[in-house]
């Protein structure tokens, strides 16, 4: 049993380890598919694993769960991701996918214009109804999310090859496709 505390401990070490160099590589989305696995209820009450886990990486553990925060509208995540705008970054998806939802979802497509009305003028019954507009500012808030995304896009990560690591890649892509 406590060989498996033990084993359980160094794989929860190996992916704060991991989520470490993601943040390196800014790397957001992997931050927090890693954190969602080791924050999940079945690793979570791994006690005694937990506590087999060293103090530094328990306090890395914690630095990352506060980035991802999503207290204040993920206030910190937001906040680095202003800070490493300029270098290759691979953000947290779900914060965009949820805020182009917010913006689907409390912006109507069309508005009515200034003074419009879709109603009956009141003076003789006639039709003075506008024909609602595209609702311009909505398309401007989508703009602005996709921007930022494909600023992100322009920024390519380099990486030096590891000629052992790419062989076995390859050879495990062979494997599977054969």
């Amino acid at each position: 049993a406590r060989a498996e505390v033990r084993e359980r401990s160094h794989v929860i070490t190996k992916f704060i380890k991991v989520a470490k160099e993601c943040r390196k590589l800014c790397n957001f989305n992997a931050i927090a598919a890693i954190l969602a696995g080791l924050q999940n209820p079945a690793v979570e009450r791994l006690k005694q694993s937990w506590e087999d886990v060293g103090v530094r990486f328990t306090k890395a553990m914690q630095e990352l769960v506060d980035l991802n925060a999503s207290e204040e509208n993920y206030k910190s995540l937001r906040t680095t991701l202003r800070l490493v705008r300029a270098q290759p970054c691979i953000p947290f998806m779900g914060l965009y996918l949820r805020d182009l939802l917010l913006i689907e979802e409390t912006n109507p497509d069309t508005k009515l214009p200034p003074g419009g009305t879709s109603e009956e003028e009141e003076d003789g019954g006639e039709d003075r109804s506008v024909e609602p507009l595209i609702n311009f500012d909505k398309h401007r808030m989508v703009a602005a999310i996709l921007r930022v995304l494909r600023n992100w896009q322009n920024h390519r990560h380099v990486f030096f090859t590891v000629s052992p690591i790419q062989q076995y890649l390859e050879k495990q892509r062979l494997a599977l496709t054969s």
